[in-house]
């Protein structure tokens, strides 16, 4: 049949029929494209490290892209909202050692699936070596804050929110109220202890380099309703839940496909998700009180926060919705760039941290050093490049035009030259009482490894005093920044000459000659200051107030000093009893082998369920004539009463009877 046969009419039904299935198929085409053009996967692994070695917080990122996450407790980690194209994967923490987990390919086919991923294997990752660690210096001269908290009325220390204001250092009381701010920059800070429904406590601490910092208890007041109290008591802590779903609205009513834009948040807490492709969203593990809840994303409006009472339900579901502000929509452009670094080979320059200044944007380079961030607002951005043992960088005015990439060009990292300080001293400087041992030992460590000849040739005290300097570690491992110093502390006999003296200020010198073993010398003298202690008797055995004492000729009373005592001033009649013991006590002297200290023995016979004082007048001096500082002293102490001494030796009638003429005979 031709169309010269059919009729005008049967004609153009049959046109209009072609055309209509010529747009059906041209939609399905357009359709196909951009459900392409918006297809994601995701890529998931597993870091294992050693041992007894914390998995969680490891950064995984793919090179040269803005791509990163976080593992959890067991090292598992998932990369979200890839699009199409090869990934090379790289594991980072300070600890440990920077590892290539994989390459994984993902194609148009790999995003068809519904839940598409790529899975590697697990992947281990070693523990950084302390001479690879410049990690470990930098620690060094950081500091640390801890600290309690305590709440009126009490049982509310727990999941209490304590900050640096200005800063990014944060975290959250335990059950017992102790809070804990690891590796803070030294300064001045103002700490903030919040929680809901409870006064705010605000206080001003300085951290030192190398110093921990223990602030008295910070109590929060407040009112809590008693029956809230009964039931956290009653509930397990830290079991609480939030979910729910963002809808996200455009300017031209589409549906986004990756919601990794938008950014859900606790108010006041650091709690923080990232939609998943659907928009759903959920905090877990979060302490029973009251959040609010509110989503951001650029260019969005957020019609409204919802705040939840967590303690008394166990779980809320909270539907947040973003309307995209088209008043301000702009097209956005792109940045790429290098950076490389000084010394390095030409394949070596990966996992250096680019951020763009005053955002969020953050992202690591290839091993080519290569970086790139998509989908930036139009302005003029500063940015920064950091990595390990190098000196930051910065590219500076990078101007960002709608639709266009802007190349910055190459920027090298020129080495880090450390300077030699000490971070540490053990006793510090200003240290009062020091006790004065066999040897008296002092440790200090630097801010990197040191050349061991120029240590000792660098190190000197005033008044003189005979030491000996040892580095801790083996010399040609990368040990050589910790320093034990020996000085000569204890004196026998007549040869006193060099040793530390009681009561005395010294200064201990770390001179500019101490270099470093890259052949860079200290700036300045290091000074410790010190006053050594006065000698004293420490303790004895039994210790004053004892009761339930036995004291016979094989179980002596002991006296401890803190220096060596010379025996010939040990007089039995300087040591007194009341009431007087039957028969005259057996006193000696022992030395400490461990301190080089004495111990003062009187052994004896001390009559059951008596009340006993002893007494220790002033003639005892030290072998080097110097006076004992809390002589004379008094100790007290009650012995047991007679049917226990009898239980405790094995004694039966008439074994007291036989027990007093043996006394006797003694």
């Amino acid at each position: 049949m031709s169309l010269r046969s059919l009729s005008p009419l049967a004609v153009l039904v049959l046109l209009c029929a072609g055309m209509f299935l010529a747009a059906c198929e041209r939609r399905d085409r357009d359709a196909a494209r951009g459900e392409r053009e918006n297809a994601v996967a995701s890529i998931a692994g597993q870091v294992e490290v050693a041992e007894g070695l914390d998995a969680s917080a490891v950064m995984v990122f793919a090179e040269g892209t803005s791509h990163m996450a976080l593992t959890d407790g067991e090292g598992r980690f998932e990369l979200g909202n890839l699009r199409p194209g090869t990934y090379r994967l790289r594991a980072t923490r300070s600890d440990l050692e920077t590892t290539v987990l994989g390459e994984v390919t993902i194609t148009e086919e790999d995003t068809a699936e519904e839940q598409p991923f790529a899975r590697l294997d697990a992947v281990a990752v070693a523990q950084r070596e302390a001479e690879d660690d410049p990690a470990r210096r930098e620690v060094a001269r950081l500091g640390s804050l801890s600290g309690t908290i305590e709440t009126d009325p009490p049982g509310n220390e727990g999941s209490v929110t304590v900050y640096l204001q200005g800063t990014r250092y944060r975290t959250v009381s335990y059950d017992d109220g102790f809070f804990e701010l690891i590796n803070v920059e030294p300064g001045t800070y103002e700490l903030v202890a919040a929680r809901q429904g409870f006064s705010t406590q605000r206080t001003e601490v300085e951290v030192q380099a190398g110093q921990e910092v223990d602030l008295d208890p910070l109590t929060l007041e407040g009112t809590p309703p008693s029956e809230v109290a009964d039931r956290r008591d009653e509930a397990p802590r830290a079991t609480r839940t939030i979910y729910g779903q963002v809808e996200v609205l455009t300017g031209d009513g589409s549906v986004p496909s990756d919601y990794s834009f938008v950014r859900v948040n606790l108010e006041g807490t650091n709690f923080t998700a990232i939609p998943d492709s659907e928009g759903r969203f959920q905090f877990t593990n979060l302490p029973a009180q009251t959040y609010v809840v509110s989503a951001s994303a650029t260019n969005y409006l957020l019609e409204r926060r919802y705040e939840v009472n967590l303690e008394a339900m166990p779980a809320a579901e909270v539907d947040l919705l973003l309307v995209e502000d088209t008043t301000r929509i702009e097209r956005h452009g792109t940045i790429a760039g290098r950076v490389v670094l000084e010394d390095a080979p030409d394949n070596v320059h990966s996992g250096v941290q680019v951020s763009v200044a005053g955002t969020d944007r953050l992202a690591f380079t290839d091993s080519q050093g290569e970086f790139e961030f998509l989908d930036v607002e139009p302005g003029t951005y500063d940015l920064l490049a950091s990595f390990t043992g190098y000196h930051d960088g910065r590219f500076t005015g990078v101007e960002v035009l709608a639709d266009r990439e802007t190349d910055v060009g190459e920027l090298e990292l020129e080495r880090d030259v450390v300077v030699p300080r000490i971070v540490y001293a053990s006793p510090g400087d200003g240290a009062r009482d020091v006790t004065i041992e066999h040897p008296t030992v002092f440790t200090i460590q630097f801010n990197t490894n040191m050349d061991i000849a120029s240590v000792r040739d660098a190190i000197s005290i005033s008044p003189e005093a005979s030491m000996r300097v040892v580095a801790e570690g083996t010399p040609g491992r990368g040990a050589q920044d910790v320093f034990r110093i020996e000085l000569a502390g204890v004196a026998y006999g007549n040869n006193d000459g060099g040793v530390l003296r009681f009561g005395t200020r010294y200064t201990l010198t770390v001179g500019t000659r101490a270099e470093s073993l890259e052949g860079v010398a200290m700036r300045n003298d290091h000074n410790i200051r010190f006053t050594t202690s006065y000698p004293e008797i420490i303790a004895t055995v039994p210790e004053d107030g004892a009761s339930n004492v036995s004291v016979f000729f094989d179980r002596p009373i002991r006296v401890f000093f803190n220096a060596p005592i010379d025996p010939e001033s040990v007089r039995p009649e300087d040591i007194s009893f009341r009431p007087e013991l039957p028969g005259s006590p057996n006193v000696y002297l022992r030395r400490d082998p461990q301190t080089g200290w004495s111990v003062l023995f009187i052994a004896g016979f001390a009559e059951p369920g008596t009340d006993y004082t002893v007494s220790i007048r002033s003639g005892l001096r030290t072998i080097t004539r110097d006076r004992i500082r809390n002589i004379p002293y008094r100790f007290s102490f009650s012995t047991r009463e007679w049917r226990e001494f009898e239980d405790h030796y094995g004694l039966r009638e008439p074994g007291r009877e036989a027990l007093r003429q043996e006394r006797g005979r003694r």
